[in-house]
């Protein structure tokens, strides 16, 4: 195919996209690990995950919740009438949504008071669930308990200040300060609860089984805790980070391109830890007790202006680009033609 130079700037389109980290716009689950728990209505849109011992939650668009998996304790028979959801959580063997309202709802198994949801909390905005714990977040920054207390996993310590995230392990549990630390209390059999010392320009925490995980500032990741498997040893060159989600024993990092990797443990032939080939355009992860999700999105680039000029026999494009964001060079034969032809996605 052959342009004149006078066309060829007008031939050419650049499409950026960058993505969004709370998946708000509906994607499709990619699922692997244990298969025997693998959802059954594949192409089925989501925008957010959360994966628990042996079950599995996702948010629709309308604000429903499915959930799948092993259900002997009714933790994937989501009531009826829950609508309105804006966030979900899954524990070992029971189940948390957090609706418009800032209100909680649970449903699951029921011992160590794990849906015993304290009497008019109000104003949450983020839920966490542990082993048989859970932690809420409220809109002025503190932390409220409940459940299992054997390890005082449930008390939240004084030390806990304004809040801007939190976690919670099988018997532990983590919360995110508003100057970037990180406060952990409860079991510490493992080191879980002990925070490296200057650990410092924090913005996601993530706990495991029985250990840690931590997002910087930088797009760096460090981990503490239990490490039999590894998951507790963070890949060397590991950055450009944008979203962690600790499992039972392994660990995935969303990267800022859309990718994901995974370490941590991988046996008895779950491979929840192997990544499928060629996976992509994720906006959201999740990591079980032996499985991973992740919601891919279908690629959105709103068009980007850009500037052609032909030197010695070579097409040189400029556009002003932003750090880690995609873009994608299309192609069209003539200025009359309407269909675009895609020619490379490229990665600033």
């Amino acid at each position: 195919m052959r342009l004149a130079a006078q066309s060829l700037a007008a031939s050419f389109a650049l499409l950026s996209n960058q993505t969004s980290l709370a998946a708000q716009i509906p994607g499709t689950l990619v699922y692997w690990g244990d298969q025997a728990l693998s959802y059954v209505e594949p192409g089925t849109r989501f925008i957010r995950l959360a994966a628990g011992g042996l079950h599995n939650l996702a948010l629709k668009p309308d604000g429903t919740v499915a959930a799948w998996g092993w259900n002997y304790d009714r933790q994937a028979n989501v009531p009826g009438d829950l609508t309105n959801v804006v966030a979900v959580v899954a524990g070992y063997l029971h189940s948390l949504a957090l609706k418009h309202d800032g209100t909680v709802v649970g449903w699951g198994r029921s011992d160590y008071e794990r849906l015993s949801i304290p009497v008019g909390l109000s104003n949450v905005v983020a839920l966490a669930a542990g082993g048989a714990h859970n932690l809420a977040l409220k809109q002025d920054g503190t932390v409220v308990g409940w459940g299992d207390n054997r390890y005082g996993q449930a008390i939240v310590p004084l030390r806990v200040g304004k809040a801007v995230a939190i976690s919670a392990g099988y018997y532990h549990s983590l919360a995110l300060e508003q100057d970037g630390t990180v406060v952990a209390w409860g079991h510490n059999g493992d080191g879980q609860t002990e925070v490296p010392p200057g650990l410092s320009n924090v913005v996601a925490i993530a706990a495991g089984g029985h250990h840690s995980l931590v997002l910087k500032q930088d797009g760096t990741v460090v981990a503490w805790g239990w490490n039999f498997a590894g998951q507790g040893t963070v890949p060397a060159g590991l950055s450009n980070v944008v979203a962690i989600a600790a499992g039972g024993y392994h660990n995935l990092a969303l990267k800022q391109d859309g990718t994901v990797v995974a370490w941590g443990y991988n046996g008895n032939g779950s491979g929840q830890a192997t990544v499928p080939a060629g996976l992509g355009s994720v906006a959201a992860i999740a990591a079980g007790e032996n499985r991973s999700l992740a919601i891919v999105q279908p690629l959105a680039y709103p068009r980007t202006a850009l500037s052609a000029q032909i030197s010695q026999g070579s097409l040189n494009l400029r556009w002003p680009t932003i750090p880690g964001r995609r873009y994608r060079l299309q192609l069209k034969s003539s200025l009359d033609e309407t269909v675009w032809t895609d020619l490379r996605d490229i990665v600033a």
